[in-house]
């Protein structure tokens, strides 16, 4: 009889495959970007030094002002545009490469 993995075993399994592919460099950074049920998360790190570079949530006051509901499409677009505002200017940030994620650690954001 074939045994069933956990989903916890699963998922950290995908996420380390996940990871394996993508790693952020100052030229071309990571987009790591995670949806819980009420907000979102978005922030685009180096991972040579290890330092997230921008990011922004639904938790923000200026994106949390101008939204009704955090957990939408149109929230997801506000927390777009706001990391594209702080990341263009001050990083000089030209493309990256997006990460799904499943789970947000809060202790990586500065």
């Amino acid at each position: 009889m074939v045994s069933k993995k956990s989903r916890t075993v699963v998922r950290e399994q995908k996420h380390r495959r996940l990871r394996n592919r993508f790693s952020g460099t100052a030229e071309r950074p990571r987009l790591a970007v995670f949806r819980s049920n009420n907000h979102m998360y978005a922030q685009i790190i180096d991972d040579t030094v290890g330092k997230t570079l921008v990011s922004a949530s639904t938790l923000d006051k200026e994106v949390k002002a101008e939204l009704e509901k955090t957990n939408n499409v149109e929230a997801a677009a506000a927390v777009g545009t706001v990391v594209a505002k702080r990341a263009c200017p001050c990083c000089q940030i030209p493309h990256g490469r997006r990460q799904r994620s499943d789970f947000w650690r809060p202790d990586v954001l500065h």
